[in-house]
Formats: structure tokens, sequence, C-alpha cells
């Protein structure tokens, strides 16, 4: 639990998952397992790292390893929660030891208090704190006896009460509190001992060298990846999941993994995976990781260009699974706010502009040419396609309230796919190839181009394959459209039918006239079609009196699209490529 920290900071130990719906029993991952390296601080640490669940779980390497990492020197103490440093000791509650270390760097408060030299008392001390009246102790603790550790002080906040002791140190095992004994106390009952110990507390504590290591430790481990702070679009309670409910998402954390000290579980439910966006790497041996709302990020490395290809599309995979599993979760909830239902999303890295504005707190500098070398800025965006249109959100919506407010809307009928491919480019400097489709939106401003980024092929495919398929089921679904027209300085009413092709009527001029048609023609005899961009469409049927002009009355872009999208539709049924 965490309190205040003006009183106590605290943490309890790990809880064990149950139910049904375990991240242990999961074949989401694959099981895909091996060392990676992360970046912490700006200082690569080895890791394990394997796919369990809907999560990744990374394990740092050897504390001597981490030891030498952070203090430059190797650790030979005891290991704490059956972490061995190379004694093959184990920390218990009935094992206590003393030593030197040096100062945490890591702790991003500032070098933590602890002792520097041989005169360091050695045994049990007893410390008088006197808190001020706005504040409290000003230490976190750790450990219990469930964790089969002391209660150990983690933490001393600076300028607070226990810092101006100058008598208090992180690796402190906390003894007494006024007396009290703390030897075998729960992490809860020490928690409740120390706010209820009022103004001057009496603490009788002895140094333990051993648990400095573990606290260096987890102070990295805390470094990497995030937290979900609620489960995808409210998800369910423990209690719903042992009666047999729908499975929360991201589900709980794999059992064998997360419930140890030494490892840290980051959910990807919903995160983005992306390659030389942020960090670039001409040797492509760099994944990154982002959070859902773009605040936090995990960068791991591979050995070899090999194995980054193995763990891409492993996370890949992953992430896709998982997606669809979200996707599930939201159609039971979207239906009526979309008036339609989700069919397809996940994340795509979008190029704009160096001079566009931006939609998403992410954000990279990169430069993309097609034959030229202006710089641009590829913009994370979450894309979610409907039975009607692309909804384009700065992150995952995680609420109906988000569903319901996308930063832009392209309608499905007026939207084509332009090409997908690998692209000749400048991705990056020394990254040159890159995985990429092109789509155009018929607006009524004119013809809106966007080019979006892949990682894998099989993302690259399903995301043409989705944009295609959602594109003619909206041509069949739609059957028509009507629009107000000119013909020959006429007012008329053109009709686009996705059977029978295009009528050309009068206006009615009384409310039950019926329209006299003016001219008729099937798909079949459209030979050409045409536009200035501006107001006028001509359409070429063979005949004799050649191209019917009409007036569109503003731009004709959007109705263009949507011609060519059931034309695109019905070549497609046939059993052709459009």
């Amino acid at each position: 639990m965490t309190m205040d920290m003006g009183t106590i900071d605290s943490t309890t130990s790990t809880t064990s998952w149950s139910g049904t719906g375990g991240g242990g029993s999961s074949t989401l991952g694959g099981g895909r397992c091996g060392p990676l390296e992360v970046l912490i601080k700006g200082q690569w640490h080895r890791v394990l790292a394997s796919l369990e669940g809907q999560y990744l779980s990374l394990s740092l390497y050897e504390l001597e390893d981490l030891c030498g990492n952070v203090n430059g020197q190797s650790g030979n103490g005891t290991g704490v929660s059956g972490v061995s440093s190379g004694s093959g000791q184990k920390l218990t509650l009935g094992t206590i030891h003393s030593g030197t270390t040096t100062s945490d760097k890591t702790n991003p408060n500032g070098p933590q208090p602890q002792p520097q030299d041989a005169t360091t008392p050695t045994e049990a001390r007893l410390v008088r704190v006197i808190k001020t009246e706005k504040n409290g102790l000003g230490i976190s603790i750790k450990g219990g006896k469930e964790n089969r550790m002391p209660i150990l002080i983690s933490k001393i906040f600076k300028e607070m009460a226990a810092d101006k002791t100058g008598q208090l140190f992180v690796g402190d095992a906390i003894l007494s509190v006024n007396g009290e004994d703390l030897r075998n106390a729960t992490h809860d009952e020490a928690v409740k001992s120390l706010k209820r110990a009022g103004q001057v507390v009496d603490l009788l504590v002895k140094y333990l060298k051993e648990v400095t290591p573990y606290f260096r430790k987890a102070s990295l481990l805390a470094e990497l990846g995030w937290d979900l702070q609620k489960d995808y679009m409210g998800g369910s309670s423990d209690d719903d999941l042992r009666n047999g409910g729908e499975s929360s998402l991201p589900g709980p954390p794999p059992d064998s993994s997360c419930s140890r000290s030494d490892t840290r579980c980051v959910p990807l439910t919903l995160a983005l995976l992306a390659t030389n966006f942020k960090h670039t790497d001409p040797d492509r041996r760099t994944m990154e990781l982002y959070s859902p709302d773009g605040a936090h990020s995990l960068v791991l490395k591979a050995r070899s260009h090999a194995q980054w290809q193995a763990w891409l599309s492993g996370l890949s995979n992953t992430l896709q699974e998982s997606t669809e599993l979200a996707l599930e979760r939201a159609n039971l909830e979207v239906e009526d706010v979309l008036e339609s239902r989700a069919r397809h999303m996940g994340w795509l890295l979008k190029a704009t502009s160096s001079d566009s504005s931006t939609n998403n707190s992410l954000k990279s500098r990169s430069t993309l040419s097609d034959g030229e070398d202006s710089a641009s800025h590829w913009t994370p965006t979450f894309i979610v396609i409907t039975d009607k249109e692309l909804r384009l959100y700065s992150s995952p919506p995680w609420s109906l309230d988000a569903w319901a407010n996308p930063f832009e809307t392209w309608p499905l009928l007026t939207t084509r796919l332009v090409n997908s491919s690998c692209r000749s480019g400048s991705l990056s400097p020394g990254v040159k190839d890159f995985l990429s489709f092109q789509i155009r939106i018929g607006t009524p401003s004119g013809v809106v181009n966007v080019l979006y980024r892949t990682e894998t092929q099989k993302d690259l495919a399903n995301w043409a394959r989705n944009i295609v398929q959602s594109s003619h089921d909206a041509a069949v679904a739609q059957k028509d459209l009507s629009c107000k027209c000119s013909w020959k300085g006429e007012l008329c009413q053109l009709k686009i039918h996705y059977e029978d092709g295009f009528t050309l009527t009068e206006l009615p001029k009384a409310e039950n006239e019926k329209p006299r048609v003016l001219w008729h023609y099937p798909y079949t005899q459209l030979r050409t079609s045409a536009d200035d961009g501006n107001r006028l469409l001509w359409l070429d049927f063979g005949t004799e009196d050649g191209e019917k002009e009409l007036d569109l009355h503003g731009c004709p872009k959007p109705l263009v699209f949507i011609l060519h999208t059931f034309l695109s539709a019905k070549i497609g049924r046939l059993g052709k490529v459009a």
C-alpha cells in the first residue's frame, strides 16, 4: 500500500492472483524468452526477457553485475528474497548482518543516507525522531514477515524528520517502534505501528549491508515500463472472474514471474511497438515500446539482427493478439457510440511535414524522401476501422467518452489504399528502407495523402487487407448516393447506385411528383471519368454526344472517390484485384 509521503511511503508485498483468465495459462506471446539489454537512465543493463500472456517480463541479471554497473564494484553480500549474490545465503527474519556500502546513485531523490566507513555502529541502536506538525517521518519501508524479510528502510526523504537525525540509513532494519517489537511483524502491522507512533518516535534499528544491492535492483526495476491505471474498458473484478465473467484486460500477471521481487512485468495491452522512432539504430537491433498514453517508454536491444527479428515478430504477434481481445471487449459496449462495430484497430506511425500540428505527445524527427530531402515527423496515431469510417485518436480510447471523440474521421467510401510496400527512402540517419502504405482521402477541400509506417510485413498486410475489405463492405452497405448538380445549365440530381449505375433526373417540381429521367447508364458503359478538382465532373459513356459535364457546385473529389470505391468493390466481388 502507499500512503502520504508526509507520513510514511510504504510498499506492500506482491499479491498472488487466482481465478480464471490468469496470465500463466494464456497462450498469448508464444513463450518467447531470451537475453536482451534494456536502456535505464542512459545505460544498458542485461535482462532476461520473456513474453508471458499479455505481459513482457524482465529480470535483471546477476546481482554482482548490477552492483558493478551501479557502484563500480562487485557485490559479495547476501541475496534477498531468494536472489543469491555469491555467498549462497539468504536474508531471513532471523539473520541480521552488518557492513558498509556506498551511496545509492540511482535514487531520483538524490543519494540516500548510508554508512560510509568501518566505524559505523554494527549493533542495534536507538534513534529518536521528532516529527513536525506538517510532515511525517519521511521514510519508505519494505519487507515484512509475509516476505520473509525484516521491516527495512528503503528510502529516506531529504530534509524530513528521519533525514535530519543523520542516524538513519537505507538498509536499516526497524526492530521496534516506541518499544513495540517489529521483528516478526507483517508489512501492514509495521505501517500501522509507525502511523500511531505519535510526534516523538523511538526507532530501534540495525544496519544491513546485504539489502542495499536489493534496493538498487528494485530502483532500476522501478524505472522499467509502466502499470495500467485501470483495465481496458473497465474490465471485471476478481470476483467476476471467479464466477465465470468476462476476463479483464490485460488480465492478471503471470504468477511464476511477477510475484518475484527481481522481475518487472510490463503490460502490453494497446502498447506501441516501434523501431528507429525516437532511438536511431542503423544496425536494427533496438526495439521501442511505449505505454498507451505515451507517457512511458521501454527500449530494448538484441544481441544480433537475427535475434532482433525474432523478438520483433514475437512482440508484434503478442500485441496483435492482445489488441484483438481489446477489440472484442470494446465491441460489447461501443456499438451505440459508433453506430457500427469496430473491425480493426492499432497503432501506426504517420508521416507529417515538419510544420504540421501533431495530435500526440510522442514525436520524432526523421527524414522521408521520394526524391526529396524534406524534414518530417513520425507521429503515432491510433486508428480504428469501423463499418463506416476510419477514426483517428491520439491514444487508444479507454472509455466510451474517448471512443466518441476522435480527433479526425475519414469515411471509408472516400478512402483509397494507394500502395503498400517496402519503401526506399531516408527513415532516419543510416536507415534507408521501411514498410509503409499510403492512403488518399477525397474531402470537400481536395485530396489528402497520408503515409503510414508499420514494423512487420504481417502488420502491413493486415492493415492493407482491412482497409480494402472494409471499404468494399461499406460500398455494399451504402447501395447508393445522390447529389444535386447542374447539367446543361439546369439543376438536376445525380444518383449513383451500387448495382444499377448512373441516373440523372430533373429536380421534382412538386413534393409527390415523380422526377423525369434525363439519362441512365450502367457501369459497363462507363469508359472514363475525370474532374477539375474544383467543381466539374466529366463522365464518358461512349455515346455520340460525348462526355457528360456535370457541375457539382463544390469539390468533386468525395463523389469521385465514392465512385471508384463502388467500382473497386464490384471488381473485388468478381474475385479480381482492383
